[in-house]
């Protein structure tokens, strides 16, 4: 139980990335759009590269394989800290 938060650290990363994308231009008060830093968008983009070999790391894990879970989990960690995420 104690490695359930490596787990949902990446699935939140993973949910974000895909929100950020996916999301409405977030606008000001007088309702003129709102650009996100260029660092944000970059750091989304490079999230977002993690993604594909994550999920597949995910998709050969056998039923409820906990440590390879696990190694997953630690990979997407790893490839957030390389995009400048701080955990």
């Amino acid at each position: 139980m104690k490695h359930f938060g490596l787990l949902l650290f990446p699935l939140t990363v993973l949910l974000l990335a895909g929100s950020v994308e996916a999301a409405p231009p977030i606008q000001d008060e007088d309702g003129n759009d709102i650009e996100l830093p260029k660092h944000d968008a970059k750091q989304t983009q490079c999230i977002s590269k993690c993604q594909e070999p994550v999920a597949k790391c995910i998709g050969e894990c056998e039923g409820n394989d906990r440590k390879c879970q696990l190694r997953c989990a630690q990979a997407m960690e790893r490839c957030a800290r390389k995009c400048g995420v701080r955990l």
